[in-house]
């Protein structure tokens, strides 16, 4: 009984505690403040794409190289040879090294804003990203990975787009996008390297 009354006493006579103060909603901001600015960036990837007639998801893997000023290579590995060159000028397929197809941002003008956007989601350019999408559900605590939603406000990419769902830190870490037909690309980044080098056969396949 004694030690109920002293607990009871304890409560009473404790000063009463102050409500958490609301935590302040997380900006572009907060994640531009972790992002590293970079020329070249290069890495490893793997793409599991899902599609609603196929049960089991096309999965493939490969490297990318990311050049500010020049465009991105993307290079699959497996389950097939085969290298994707993105630039201004459009979309190559190249065939050791020559260019075996081309959709030029000529022939096809919505090809250039296709690009701009691929660049602007792999480079993690939420200025250029924020002129199609609108960002929701960001998360972006300091020092540790953030992540955020993007819708687009663009009727002409909501016909193909429903969502980018973008993850990282101080690099893109993975990407989750939800096509207007419903299939779904996941593509995971792995040993990024900032900064990196271009390699001659590189810098000979962006000419």
């Amino acid at each position: 009984m004694k030690l109920l009354l002293l607990l009871s006493a304890l409560s009473l006579g404790a000063a009463p505690t102050k409500p958490a103060a609301p935590a302040t909603p997380a900006t572009l901001a907060d994640i531009q403040k972790q992002l590293t600015p970079f020329q070249v960036v290069s890495g490893k990837f793997t793409q599991s794409k899902k599609i609603k007639i196929i049960t089991q998801p096309l999965v493939s893997s490969g490297a990318f190289v990311l050049a500010k000023g020049k465009g991105l290579l993307w290079h699959t590995e497996k389950p097939f040879d085969a290298t994707l060159r993105i630039t201004q000028a459009g979309i190559a397929e190249l065939d050791h090294g020559k260019v075996n197809t081309l959709v030029s941002t000529q022939a096809q003008p919505g090809m250039q804003q296709v690009g701009e956007l691929l660049f602007a989601v792999f480079s993690g350019d939420l200025k250029a990203l924020g002129a199609h999408f609108t960002f929701d559900a960001i998360q972006a605590p300091p020092g540790a990975p953030w992540s955020a939603v993007l819708r687009p406000r663009d009727p002409q990419v909501a016909k193909f787009v429903t969502s980018i769902a973008l993850r990282g830190q101080k690099t893109m870490h993975g990407l989750t996008l939800v096509e207007a037909n419903g299939d779904t690309t996941e593509i995971a980044f792995d040993a990024v390297v900032v900064d990196a080098k271009l390699t001659p056969a590189q810098v000979a396949q962006f000419e």
